[in-house]
């Protein structure tokens, strides 16, 4: 039975120029307790979509009905039973949070909707406990990471109990435990009776799903299952699309010998195939870059929010590491493990309680010009949007040259470069706002603006997060492309693994304020079960190769599907 139907539906914004159109006469029907995952790039119209579900926002033509209701009907009965029927979670946590105690933010919903007290309390423990965060129930959403936040933004919806579930992009802070967590909550739901629709660009949140449903410039190109989506590299491509690293390595079978899978998303079955090959004795692993020159150094670090008060959270705790010139730096752990805290102190967004710190030339023991360490030392957050301000694009980009004094002639080509390197159209950009891009629009400018002022250190907290699987290897390219050229040193949070496996030289894990790894890739995702003990995933690749030593095969840890495709082909060659 469809509970939501769209029929033939447009929408466009309304703009200063000329109205954008965000969806293009799309037709959808979504039965009843299905899951289905909703894809496609950056403004292809998901969030627009999501919006219409529950009313939030309207068609300029068509129809869209939730149970039966029309979503147009301007009556407060019929508003009041869509949006308490379809409840949807945002990408930015921060437009969710009403309250300044959290339990307090939780319940809002419940007790909005005249939800009895004491069942009240029952939904927000059972929420809370959904996500992970009964422990944080008295704390303020203020002093949260941004992967809390997101999770108190889900359990807030979950309290209200609606039978259909909207996730736009809810999981892309987590980390990848919380991701887990979240997932397999949804999917207990699901199997309860609740419909879930879940906006990402995290392709293996597609495993297990219902349906997949692709949108592109608006309109609905591809309804189908996932295995359908993945089962050839053209079709997820063609639209903008990545495989999961799983099916990517499933797709290779036939070039050794082996059957093609039935699912390409069956990780146990293809780890059973590989299996059937005779094992590899391949000892060598690719040498590691050695660098000398420290550019940051940090000794005993420590610090503490709102210390003396009923709010007092360690944040750092004696962290101590240097950093050379030259390294591309992953910087990892759980959500709330003090990483977004650890790197503000290293452009004095944060100024230290404890220990010792030094960057570049400058000491920040010793009177330090703070000045100078920003504009050395360029900073992209966890939501661009807080660093976007002027009103066009071209301006907001221009604002460090300018301040940093560069002369008038030279700051327009640093500008046209900076958003030409983020894959952004200097002409089309140059002069609209920037609060009427798509979130990974911002987060593009957001960068163009701070490779603007060429700094000396680059920081980076969670860079691809919101961006299209194109989006984020374009970002992740410029930004390598940036290391290896202008910006030698990088650091990068991230709880992507697989982009640390890919691109960085070094990883720190971080967990509850300590330092606990200061490691190589290789060297860090051979620890397989102790990383899983602190919520990191271990990348597929690695994953299986990990799982083929235990079978025998001598064999080093394989960072990317690439390298392990190459361990792969020696055996077919011996």
């Amino acid at each position: 039975m469809p509970c939501i139907t769209l029929d033939n539906v447009c929408y466009q914004y309304k703009t200063d120029d000329r109205p954008k159109v965000a969806l293009d006469h799309a037709s959808l029907s979504i039965d009843e307790g299905q899951f289905v995952v909703l894809l496609g790039s950056n403004g292809s119209g998901k969030s627009t979509l999501a919006k219409l579900l529950n009313g939030l926002l309207t068609p300029t033509s068509g129809k869209v009905t939730v149970y039966g209701d029309d979503t147009s009907v301007d009556e407060d009965e019929v508003i009041y039973r869509i949006r308490s029927t379809v409840g949807i979670v945002f990408q930015n946590p921060d437009n969710q949070m009403v309250a300044s105690i959290i339990e307090d933010d939780i319940a809002f919903g419940p007790e909005n909707l005249g939800v009895p007290r004491d069942e009240m309390k029952e939904r927000v423990k059972w929420a809370l406990e959904s996500v992970g965060m009964w422990e944080y129930r008295t704390h303020t959403p203020e002093r949260l990471s941004g992967g809390q936040k997101q999770r108190i933004a889900i359990a807030g919806i979950l309290a209200m109990r609606p039978k259909v579930l909207v996730l736009d992009e809810s999981t892309a802070m987590l980390d990848p435990r919380g991701r887990k967590e979240v997932l397999k909550v949804l999917h207990d739901l699901n199997r309860e009776g609740l419909t879930v629709i879940l906006i990402t660009h995290h392709m293996d949140e597609c495993i297990g799903a219902d349906r997949a449903v692709v949108l592109e410039r608006g309109k609905v190109a591809f309804d189908g299952t996932p295995t359908q989506l993945f089962s050839q590299e053209h079709n997820a491509s063609s639209y903008g699309l990545e495989l999961p690293e799983v099916a990517r390595l499933a797709l290779h079978l036939p070039s050794l010998g082996l059957p093609a899978l039935s699912d390409p998303c069956d990780e146990e079955g293809l780890v059973e195939s590989l299996l059937t090959l005779p094992p590899l004795s391949l000892k060598s692993a690719p040498k590691e870059s050695t660098f000398d020159e420290t550019v940051i150094d940090i000794g005993h670090l420590g610090y503490t929010y709102s210390p003396k008060t009923p709010y007092q959270h360690t944040a750092l705790s004696d962290v101590t590491a240097t950093i050379p010139k030259g390294q591309l730096v992953a910087v990892v752990g759980q959500t709330g493990s003090g990483k977004s805290t650890l790197m503000q102190h290293l452009n004095g967004l944060i100024k230290k309680q404890s220990g010792t710190l030094k960057v570049l030339d400058i000491d920040l023991d010793r009177r330090p010009n703070y000045k100078k360490l920003r504009f050395a030392v360029g900073m992209v957050f966890q939501y661009p949007e807080y660093q976007l301000f002027d009103e066009t694009v071209a301006k907001d980009v221009a604002f460090g040259p300018c301040n940093a004094k560069v002369p008038k002639e030279e700051i327009d080509g640093l500008v046209r470069d900076a958003l030409t390197n983020v894959g952004l159209n200097y002409d089309e950009v140059k002069d609209r706002s920037p609060f009427e891009l798509s979130g990974g629009q911002k987060r593009r400018v957001a960068l163009a603006g701070v490779l603007a002022m060429r700094p000396e250190i680059l920081i980076l907290d969670e860079p691809t997060a919101g961006l299209d699987p194109m989006g984020k290897q374009a970002i992740l390219r410029l930004v390598d492309e940036w290391h290896r050229t202008v910006c030698p040193t990088v650091l990068m949070v991230s709880h992507d693994m697989e982009t640390v496996a890919r691109y960085a030289d070094r990883a720190l894990v971080l967990s509850g304020g300590k330092l606990l790894y200061d490691l190589t890739p290789r060297e860090l995702f051979a620890k397989g079960e102790e990383l899983d003990e602190l919520g990191l995933e271990v990348p597929l690749a690695a994953r299986i190769s990990l799982r083929l030593q235990q079978h025998g095969w001598d064999i080093p840890v394989a960072l990317t599907v690439e390298e392990l495709l190459g361990y792969l082909e020696e055996v077919r060659h011996a």
